[in-house]
C-alpha cells in the first residue's frame, strides 16, 4: 500500500510540472491476498521457509514426551502462508487461520485428545488468528497494524 501511494505521489508532483511520467505499480505481498492474483512475489519462498518450520516443531514434538509443537507464521488478515505451510509439511495437527471463527474450548479439547491418543501434537498459527479471541483496543503501532 504505501509503495503504490509514494508511485501515485511521484506522478502527481509531475503532473503539477507539466513532466509526461508514467507509472507502473506492481502489487506485491508475500501473503498471497491480492485479489485476482494467482499467486504473489515471495508467496512460494515464504511457504517454503515456513513449511520448513513446521517440519522442525514436529520433530521437536516427536522427540520429547507429550510436546507440542507451536509455529507461529504471518498472517495478519489472511492464513494463506499458515494454510500452504501446513498443507506442504503434512504434520500439522491443528491450523489456525483469522479467516476462521475460532473456538478456544474445542481446539483445547483437540489438543489434550491429540495428546491423549498420540502424546504430541503440532500446532500452526497465523499471527491474526487471535482477533476472534481478544478484542482489540483499536489503537495502531507505529507502522499503522491494529
Amino acid at each position: 500500500d504505501g509503495t503504490h501511494k509514494g508511485a501515485m505521489q511521484t506522478f502527481d508532483c509531475c503532473l503539477e510540472i507539466d513532466h509526461e511520467c508514467a507509472v507502473v505499480g506492481v502489487p506485491k505481498t508475500i501473503d498471497n491476498d491480492v485479489p485476482m492474483f494467482d499467486q504473489t512475489f515471495g508467496f512460494d519462498s515464504a511457504c517454503t521457509e515456513a513449511a520448513k518450520a513446521v517440519d522442525s516443531a514436529y520433530v521437536e514434538a516427536c522427540c520429547n514426551a507429550n510436546c507440542i509443537g507451536l509455529v507461529k507464521l504471518m498472517g495478519r488478515h489472511c492464513g494463506f502462508i499458515a494454510m500452504n505451510a501446513a498443507l506442504a509439511a503434512r504434520h500439522a495437527d491443528i491450523c489456525l487461520l483469522p479467516e476462521m471463527d475460532i473456538d478456544l474450548q474445542k481446539v483445547l479439547a483437540h489438543s489434550v485428545t491429540l495428546m491423549e491418543r498420540v502424546g504430541r501434537a503440532v500446532i500452526v498459527v497465523a499471527e491474526g488468528c487471535g482477533d476472534t479471541l481478544i478484542q482489540s483496543s483499536g489503537e495502531t503501532d507505529a507502522g499503522g497494524n491494529k
